[in-house]
């Protein structure tokens, strides 16, 4: 009887060691195979957002271009910043990997990369800048959408609405120097001289430099 309390016991505290040993290993395994898994996600969308880039460099060419892009988000958020005098695309991911020194800003590719340290966790953010070149836009509006982790892959839509304009009909004679009109730049915009009805009606039209670019999810 002694015997075999004696076994079970023994069993027990070998279960308990096992356990603990089993514990200590996880503890230490865990966290490095999340950070594993943050760094190959950031590879990932690293390149997802290059790819971004180059559909976007295809649309440009022509109004009305569309172009589909899947996207596999499993982890982090993809932000499209169509707020007025914002126009970028973001992705920022909370997790254990220093993907860059932080602090830094680091230009990887057209992407510019940055990493804050908040204890064990840092937020990684991949951001592409279009402010000089495109109008971002989300369904048609300026502002912000993000868009979260799913189990399936998101279908992003971007369209060439082309530019924007406006026709100043105040100005009636292009070739007067007060006006300046005739292929000249006024900040954001060009401006040209456009022929009224008459041969004698002249007024001038304001383009806006930026092409216009519309996200929208399929």
């Amino acid at each position: 009887m002694k015997k075999r309390g004696q076994v079970w016991i023994e069993t027990v505290i070998y279960t308990l060691i096992a356990f603990a040993l089993i514990g200590a290993v996880l503890g230490f395994a865990k966290p490095k195979i999340e950070e594993i898994q943050d760094k190959a996600i950031i590879e990932q969308t690293t390149q997802m957002m290059e790819d971004i880039n180059s559909q976007i460099e295809t649309v440009k060419e022509v109004q009305g271009n569309k172009r589909l892009i899947e996207l596999g988000i499993k982890k982090g958020n993809l932000i499209i910043d169509g707020r007025v005098d914002e126009d970028n695309l973001f992705f920022v991911l909370e997790g254990r990997h220093t993907y860059t020194e932080p602090g830094v800003e680091v230009p990887i590719g057209s992407l510019s990369v940055s990493t804050i340290e908040r204890g064990k966790i840092n937020t990684v953010t991949l951001k592409s800048n279009y402010g000089d070149s495109y109008d971002i836009q989300f369904d048609e509006q300026d502002i912000e959408k993000i868009i979260n982790p799913a189990s399936v892959p998101h279908k992003l839509f971007i369209e060439n609405m082309g530019r924007d304009f406006y026709v100043d009909e105040t100005v009636t004679d292009c070739a007067n120097p007060e006006h300046d009109c005739i292929n000249s730049d006024y900040g954001g915009w060009s401006r040209t001289c456009i022929s009224g009805k008459s041969s004698s009606e002249f007024f001038c039209k304001y383009i806006s430099k930026k092409i216009k670019l519309d996200f929208s999810l399929g």
